[in-house]
């Protein structure tokens, strides 16, 4: 089961609501990493967009060319790695934000209690 597939489980499978708050903290604090993730994937996606235009461009020029994925049987992987590791982290922000709603919830809650 990948990393993605394993989250979304999760997600579909546990009752957020139930959890005490320090857990849901946790979860919560998920949406800082979730979101670097994010962009180290995209700064990767643009770097090799960067190798393969610059590679193309020597190709045409006759110049020195590395042949970054130049007969394409490297594409799928690539793309279907970088699919799996933002759907990843898109479950993970999916769960932290969820998680930091009932916090908020329960906050307003206690609040409108006392207050």
């Amino acid at each position: 089961m990948s990393a993605s597939a394993t989250l979304q489980f999760f997600r579909d499978n546990t009752n957020l609501g139930s959890l005490p708050d320090a857990a849901l903290e946790t979860l919560a604090f998920m949406s800082d990493g979730a979101e670097g993730e994010m962009r180290n994937i995209a700064e990767v996606m643009r770097r090799i967009g960067g190798l393969i235009v610059s590679d193309a461009g020597c190709q045409q020029r006759g110049e020195i060319h590395s042949g970054s994925l130049q007969d394409g049987r490297g594409v799928p992987t690539l793309l279907f790695f970088l699919a799996e590791a933002m759907q990843t982290q898109i479950e993970a922000l999916h769960i932290a934000v969820n998680a930091d709603f009932i916090l908020k919830d329960r906050q307003q809650t206690k609040d409108a209690r006392h207050g």
